[in-house]
């Protein structure tokens, strides 16, 4: 950290590229030619988002920043004049009454104080709009209004499909209809958290642009007016598919806590998630997934296709066919499998490449490959991952409905590429949709496309099939008893991690797995985020053995989009430290004691769900190396980050944290945010929520209920990804239960798929509090009836190979004992699990000579890899 206020040269820097960076995610879905604008100059702004506009998600997503910036800053910014300043100042006062109404009836109907913590963090998504009069549109002198529509999400409840969520209010349509009449150009922009009821802005006629910035972190509004003057390009795509309505998505009936099962939640859609529900149901979306306009035009021409039995190679050129403006495009390649005793989607997306920038009439020929073994699917009959024969159609193109065949790969015969065990058998399994005899979309011309397409012969003979291993955990048995092994010792290489481990007493083990021993109860009660090192930090491991073997602690903090640690603290002449949130309530009464004042302004980036939306890989590795630089500078060991659970359905609460719903582009742009930040000695990335965490609300207790093929297709596919190209330092386990078991407890889970099948290097933790009731917490679900479900189990933890439990308590320490004695836990799994905590603190820069992580582990080949051709 740093010990003066002044906004530090690294801030202005990641400032800067973060705004430059931000057109790249914004998706333009449509334009009749009225963006980009020809000069900055009177300009009429509405909409409860011009000024508030949201930077990101609450919760453990949210970053903490030294201001916002709104749509309003924008357009001034470029060069504009607000000419409605009247109207956005009567909107600020409603919306601050609004909010003050909310929160006093919150504390009203809270005893305990908790719910108001929740409620607090998720904030008021939207305020009822102020009525747009005539003396405002007449005042406004000009002929081009914008409208700001805005959502936001946070960690803890989900999303409403009605009104002023994911669909319009009838406000805001009403207010969109006034613009259209009185304004000859009227541009909306969506500052959503995610998917929204789109159909009505893109049918009304007096709307001529729709812009989706997304959520841009701190930079907030002020990147909308250079993209509307065309200072900059949009060049984003969809990560989701945009839906008519709420019901038009397979999972709508089975979002469990929106029909009211608090308990299990059914998956019946299957592998049927977004577009390939889409897709092979034949139901036509407002916007499809990949979809996103540009200034210019792009053709992208298919030059070629070869495949064997590891690769698919895919040689495309990209035309900029515009006259006007430069821009980059994103090619995009789907593979249609044939049915056989699998039925498959109509296409899945396979890879994908963004081109530079492109001036009118340039190209640029890239080569995009990816594992042909990608291309199998899972048998649950045959526990195996299976190439049926037949055709394989190579699909090019810039959206999922639009795309072309560039050839078709057969397959003579079946090819097992990987035989593994069944694992998640579940005792209550829902039914599962098929779309057998169900015509999928199609398009003019397709058939003839098949027909012509040139041919690729694969060979089944070619495919040999690996096969996973499931070893157990062995007991470690002291082998140096006359000597105490410290840790220094052990990072000369002198002796190893499982030498010192051995040594370590059964009470030293259980404190290694269970973090820094902090209860929920510290948490509420405000100790919680002064105690740590870096105070707002989310946890610590112990300092057991910091006297005796000289292990140290290390330190995690939160905020996939930016580190949310507290701005401030102080440090007394006693060591201690204290946060300063907020001057006017810091306790001032220790203030000759100070003898240190740090600052700690980090940089909020484009959450997940944005940042996925410029399907550019090598900018993720950009934000994640310049989120590596904040972590080194605060002295944080431990990012949680990324988030990067599948978006199942669009009101997920914590969808804006995730990518997208689709597991290839959600796990290589995870793979990339860890290569950028684990390239820095002694940080580790924590991937999350691992697994299926699809909803937040009863988040605890709520059983997703899945079939193996839709589990590894779909919801763990993008983990292994990630897993397997990027090795992350540590996975965070959902709260959940899964086909039965928390995944906390899932052995099959977290030691046998990801360990044992996935060869994962690292370290696995619990989410926070999960084996303490947080029911009067967590209590957005209004309950008539006991949970089915209980908390998760301290030694089923270990157990399971969840080596340790954040941020841990005396409860969960003594549970592990006791279960050691009486037999229930095996030393051997106790060991295995703190001997992976102990690794990775060596690892970390806790210590001077820290290494780079993947001078330690070693990661498998991309899953996708791009090259451009002279």
């Amino acid at each position: 950290s740093v010990t003066t206020p002044e906004i530090s040269p690294r801030e202005i820097a990641h400032f800067n590229a973060v705004r430059e960076i931000a057109p790249e995610c914004m998706v333009l879905l449509k334009n009749d030619g009225t963006l980009p604008l020809r000069c900055a100059g009177n300009i009429a702004l509405f909409g409860d988002g011009g000024r508030n506009t949201i930077r990101g998600g609450s919760g453990s997503g949210m970053t903490i920043v030294r201001r916002d910036y709104s749509i309003e800053d924008g357009l001034e910014a470029a060069g504009f004049t607000v000419t409605t300043k009247a109207w956005m100042a009567r909107q600020a006062r409603r919306r601050a009454a609004e909010q003050e109404a909310i929160e006093r009836q919150l504390r009203e109907n809270s005893a305990e104080g908790a719910d108001v913590l929740l409620s607090l963090m998720t904030g008021m998504a939207s305020a009822s709009l102020e009525p747009v009069t005539t003396e405002d549109i007449e005042g406004s002198r000009t002929d081009t209004a914008l409208f700001v529509i805005s959502r936001n999400a946070g960690e803890g409840d989900d999303r409403s499909y009605g009104p002023g969520d994911f669909a319009l209010s009838d406000e805001e349509t009403a207010a969109v209809e006034q613009l259209s009449a009185a304004y000859p150009h009227v541009i909306v922009i969506l500052n959503c958290c995610g998917v929204i009821a789109a159909s009505f802005l893109q049918e009304c006629p007096g709307v001529g642009a729709i812009l989706s910035i997304g959520q841009l972190g701190i930079v907030g509004g002020l990147p909308v007016g250079d993209v509307l003057l065309g200072r900059a390009t949009p060049s984003g795509k969809l990560a989701d598919t945009w839906g008519r309505s709420y019901t038009d998505y397979a999972s709508a009936p089975n979002f469990g806590l929106q029909e009211g099962n608090m308990d299990d939640v059914y998956y019946e859609e299957g592998i049927y998630v977004g577009y390939r529900y889409f897709d092979s149901f034949n139901v036509t979306p407002v916007y499809p997934f990949g979809y996103g306009l540009s200034y210019t035009t792009f053709d992208v021409a298919a030059l070629g296709v070869s495949a064997d039995c590891e690769q698919v190679k895919v040689r495309v050129r990209v035309t900029n066919t515009g006259s006007e403006c430069s821009g980059k495009e994103v090619v995009q390649v789907y593979v249609s499998a044939p049915d056989g005793a699998l039925e498959k989607p109509y296409q899945e997306l396979k890879a994908f490449a963004k081109t530079r920038e492109l001036a009118p009439g340039a190209s640029q020929v890239l080569e995009i490959a990816f594992r042909t073994d990608s291309l199998a699917s899972y048998s649950e009959a045959l526990a195996a991952w299976v190439l049926e024969k037949g055709d394989y159609f190579i699909r090019v193109g810039n959206s999922s409905r639009n795309t072309h065949i560039a050839a078709k790969l057969v397959l003579d015969a079946d090819a097992v590429t990987l035989r593994l065990k069944n694992l998640f058998r579940d005792e209550e399994p829902g039914g599962e949709i098929s779309a057998r005899g169900v015509a999928p979309y199609s398009y003019e011309g397709e058939e003839r496309e098949k027909q012509a397409a040139p041919v690729v012969a694969l060979s089944a003979a070619d495919f040999v099939p690996a096969a996973a291993s499931y070893p157990e955990a062995r007991l470690l048995e002291d082998t140096h008893p006359g000597h105490v092994i410290t840790a220094e010792e052990v990072r000369r290489g002198e002796y190893t991690v499982e030498e010192l481990t051995a040594q370590l007493t059964v009470e030293e083990l259980a404190a290694f797995v269970t973090g820094s021993n902090d209860s929920v109860a510290s948490f509420f009660n405000g100790d919680f985020a002064d105690k740590f090192r870096i105070p707002g930090g989310a946890a610590q491991t112990t300092d057991i053995c910091l006297a005796s073997r000289g292990i140290l602690e290390v330190c995690c903090s939160d905020g996939p989009a930016g580190l949310h640690v507290d701005p401030e603290f102080v440090v007394y002449s006693d060591g201690t430290r204290a946060s300063i949130m907020d001057e006017k309530t810091f306790d001032h009464s220790r203030d000759a004691e100070i003898v240190e004042h740090h600052y700690m302004h980090m940089t909020a980036f484009p959450v997940a769900s944005t940042m996925a939306q410029s399907w550019n890989l090598d900018l993720f590795t950009e934000v994640s190396r310049m989120y590596g630089v904040e972590t080194k500078e605060i002295g944080l060991q431990i990012a949680l980050k990324p988030s990067m659970n599948i978006h199942r359905d669009p009101l997920g609460g914590r969808n804006f944290e995730y990518y997208s719903e689709d597991p290839v582009l959600s796990g290589t742009c995870a793979a990339a945010d860890i290569r950028g930040l684990q390239q820095f000695p002694g940080i580790g990335s924590t991937v999350k929520h691992f697994a299926v965490n699809s909803n937040e609300r009863n988040r605890m207790h709520s059983c997703a209920h899945v079939h193996e093929r839709a589990l590894r297709e779909i919801y763990l596919r993008n983990f292994e990804i990630a897993i397997r190209t990027a090795q992350p330092a540590c996975i965070m386990t959902s709260y959940n239960l899964l086909n039965g078991p928390h995944a906390a407890n899932s052995r099959d889970l977290l030691t046998e798929v990801c360990k044992n099948e996935w060869g994962y290097q690292g370290m696995l933790m619990t989410d926070w509090f999960m084996t303490e009731s947080l029911v009067d917490v967590f209590s957005t679900v209004d309950r008539e009836k006991p949970l089915r479900y209980g908390n998760t189990i301290p030694h089923l933890c270990v157990w399971a190979g969840n080596d340790i439990i954040m941020p841990g308590a005396d409860t969960d320490r003594a549970d592990i004992l006791a279960a050691v004695e009486d037999g229930t836990l095996s030393l051997a799994d106790l060991q295995k699990c703190a001997s992976e905590v102990i690794r990775y603190i060596f690892r970390t820069d806790v210590y001077e000579d820290a290494l780079p992580y993947y001078d330690y582990v070693t990661p498998e080949a991309p899953w996708i890899s791009v090259r451009e051709e002279a």
